[in-house]
């Protein structure tokens, strides 16, 4: 569980690991700290979090990802620091889901990679990405399991819109978001 929810629903599981890629190889950092700034982040930003690691599993899934992406999208040949986070979001019929609960917001790294695993009976968690100095340019889309939205977090924010069951009962949205910043010397 994600323990700093300001909800009393827990709508939010997840998961956290750093790493850094150096010549092509990603190690993997014990540490699981994570802050963003109050300028980031209003929900969240400021509180010092501390997540449970990945697991190897997804760690090794994550690795491969992270190499597609540096060589699809044109991301820079260089050195980086990668942040992973593993993400459950849950609804159910007297609470909603907030994949977004600080609103449109950017997470502070160079790119962001926001990888869909799975959708089960969702409404709603729709993707929305604009320019940063440019409200009126917005892109709306509805991350389908396997897709991968990268995003220079320099240029854009993002918002994700709540979620609700499209059918009576439980619903849920499993994804990756994967943080990739420049190793500064």
């Amino acid at each position: 569980e994600d323990n700093y929810l300001k909800s009393k629903s827990v709508f939010r599981r997840r998961a956290y690991s750093i790493g850094s890629i150096t010549n092509s190889r990603l190690n993997w950092k014990e540490d699981t700290t994570f802050l963003q700034s109050e300028e980031l982040n209003r929900y969240m930003g400021g509180v010092i979090r501390h997540f449970e690691p990945l697991l190897m599993e997804s760690k090794n899934y994550i690795e491969s990802i992270v190499h597609r992406l540096i060589k699809s999208a044109k991301i820079p040949q260089d050195d980086y620091e990668i942040g992973c986070h593993q993400i459950r979001i849950s609804a159910e019929n007297d609470f909603n889901g907030y994949p977004a609960p600080e609103g449109f917001h950017r997470d502070g790294f160079d790119y962001i990679a926001i990888h869909c695993v799975s959708l089960n009976n969702v409404n709603g968690a729709i993707s929305l990405v604009r320019p940063i100095d440019d409200e009126d340019h917005l892109l709306e889309h509805v991350l389908m399991p396997g897709q991968v939205m990268v995003l220079d977090d320099r240029e854009v924010e993002h918002y994700v819109t709540p979620m609700t069951p499209k059918l009576p009962g439980a619903a849920h949205r499993d994804i990756f978001v994967i943080t990739i910043s420049h190793i500064k010397e």
